[in-house]
């Protein structure tokens, strides 16, 4: 993988680390994808490659004039989009999902061996059948995701959901621009509060 040298954006270190994590899974997935299919893999080859990428990148940064380096330390507001990549491997799936299917999240302190969050589909308005979640995280999974400030909790009849946030909405769009993901959706993240959240958050339904 050749790393963009001009791109100001490698500067900054969480995306920077963003980066190297995506060689390294695209380059573990392609190893055990030739083992499963027992095909010759250059595995060595690929990592080679991917450490001189990384080292003619921090050439070009130790190279860079002082107004290139002032690029790197633009101070991101509230609810300005982040980079895809800067969101941890597991949390990112995780957030890809809940945005994709339009899922709500509800803490669920009745599902076996500890407190979860569950994601269940909007169901439709005036609907009065038992929903079940179609999935479900460990607080630890999504803490990264509030952390960032893409989603938040919310205390809603009784119950606490975590929503996506503006930046959150905000970020699946530009990745979505940037063709650093795909949607289902075409990248609208919904942050709204429809009367159906409401519904859900009242009458969930877990068997699991």
């Amino acid at each position: 993988m050749a790393f963009d040298l001009k791109n100001p954006q490698l500067r900054d270190s969480e995306i920077r680390k963003g980066e190297f994590r995506e060689t390294g899974r695209d380059i573990v997935w392609k190893d055990r994808s030739a083992k499963k299919a027992r095909r010759p893999a250059d595995t060595g080859g690929a990592i080679t490659r991917a450490l001189e990428a990384a080292y003619r990148l921090g050439l070009a940064h130790g190279q860079a004039s002082p107004e290139d380096a002032k690029l790197a330390k633009v101070v991101a507001g509230p609810d300005d989009a982040m980079d895809w990549l800067s969101i941890p491997p597991k949390p990112r799936t995780a957030f890809k999902e809940i945005v994709d299917l339009n899922l709500i999240v509800i803490l669920q302190a009745s599902l076996p061996l500890a407190e979860r969050w569950a994601c269940y589909f909007t169901p439709r308005p005036g609907s009065t059948k038992e929903v079940e979640p179609i999935s479900t995280y460990s607080p630890r999974t999504l803490a990264p995701l509030e952390r960032l400030g893409l989603m938040a909790p919310l205390e809603l009849s009784g119950k606490t959901v975590l929503r996506i946030t503006s930046k959150g909405a905000a970020t699946v769009e530009k990745a979505v621009r940037e063709g650093k993901v795909r949607m289902m959706r075409q990248g609208k993240a919904d942050n709204s509060q429809p009367a159906s959240e409401r519904q859900a958050a009242a009458n969930p339904v877990s068997k699991g």
